[in-house]
């Protein structure tokens, strides 16, 4: 595990990752750039969460002999002609400290953080090619022995990957050994593994993709021998749109692929009124074969204005309001991730 990180630019992105640190008690500071209208404000600031103490500061005051990692997140095209960003990542790789730089997942490039890249790519590998040879021994679909939980999300919001790891924190913390795997890169930075590359591409089918699935996690089983399984299950499951291109491929493949223990729903608060999350609930139990275990309402509210995608966040003094109403209501569980209450709330229906 990493220990002081320093993340920069903040973009509001960065959020569910900050708290995420905060977790797992990595020490962390937040920097933008000279002159933001960021400087000095809490990182809250942007998705309107409730404050948590920490401020956003000037890069040009950081003390870079304090952090031994780098976060870059992956910034928009003209952040990434930006020479202060290029600067910046020189005076880094000269005082020898690790980089991780999000602009650089698609090709490869994430080679400078050896904790990122090295042990947990090459674990990855191995897994992939042992899941090559059951398929080559013996091509069908096995029983997998362990539990699995999935984490799924209805759209694509801030917290899912928090939830993913507050899943696999609150396991780890009663004693099990717990595999992670998530289609996110940087999520290798709390020790999760990735899924195989050709599993998130287009080079496989449909059919290809469910074998290939339930061979990487057979593999897994037989190496690790974890106690349980947590998988953020990629795509989503509504669109949102005719302009919305995300269909639930990902989630009908996890569905013919692995048997599930528990499956918690990320879900926009645009759709948090009884009826809505009543049909949303068969929505999903037709595509997963099985009913949500618990539901967490993301202040995300998405919407698209002709082709393009707009979000804004709605505050979380309103989810609060909103839950306490839900949960009156309602036969299944309903947090809020960032919630401090939502991890006992987890615990809880984990051992039902």
């Amino acid at each position: 595990m990493i220990n002081n990180v320093l993340l920069y630019p903040f973009i509001k992105e960065m959020f569910p990752l900050i708290q995420a640190f905060k977790l797992f008690n990595i020490n962390y500071d937040v920097f933008s750039y000279s002159n933001s209208k960021l400087i000095n404000k809490d990182i809250s600031t942007l998705t309107n969460m409730e404050k948590l103490g920490v401020n956003i500061k000037d890069i040009s005051k950081a003390n870079l002999d304090n952090y031994d990692y780098c976060y870059i997140p992956k910034l928009k095209e003209n952040w990434l002609i930006n020479s202060q960003i290029c600067d910046f990542i020189s005076q880094l790789k000269n005082k020898g400290i690790k980089v991780y730089n999000g602009n650089l997942e698609d090709d490869g490039g994430q080679d400078e953080l050896p904790l990122y890249n090295d042990a947990l790519s090459k674990l990855t590998n191995n897994f992939s090619n042992l899941a090559n040879q059951i398929t080559e021994n013996r091509n069908y679909l096995h029983t997998i022995c362990k539990p699995i939980f999935f984490i799924a999300q209805a759209q694509e919001f801030l917290d899912t990957e928090y939830l993913v790891l507050l899943t696999k924190k609150i396991l780890e913390e009663e004693g099990f050994k717990v595999v992670t795997i998530s289609g996110r890169k940087h999520l290798r930075l709390f020790n999760c593994l990735n899924y195989p590359e050709d599993f998130l591409s287009n080079s496989l089918s449909f059919s290809e993709k469910v074998l290939r699935l339930n061979h990487f996690i057979k593999a897994i089983e037989i190496k690790e021998i974890p106690d349980v399984f947590v998988l953020e299950v990629p795509g989503t499951v509504l669109r949102y749109s005719k302009y919305d291109l995300n269909f639930p491929e990902y989630p009908y493949i996890f569905r013919e692929a692995l048997n599930c223990n528990f499956i918690m729903l990320n879900l926009s608060v645009k759709y948090a009124t009884t009826d809505q999350i009543e049909h949303i609930l068969i929505l999903c139990k037709n595509i997963f074969g099985y009913d949500i275990d618990l539901l967490n309402i993301s202040n995300n509210i998405t919407v698209f204005e002709q082709e393009r995608k707009k979000t804004t966040y709605l505050y979380s003094e309103n989810v609060k309001k909103i839950l306490l109403n839900l949960n009156n209501n309602s036969n299944i569980p309903i947090i809020q991730a960032f919630a401090p209450e939502s991890k006992a709330t987890i615990l809880n229906n984990i051992y039902k």
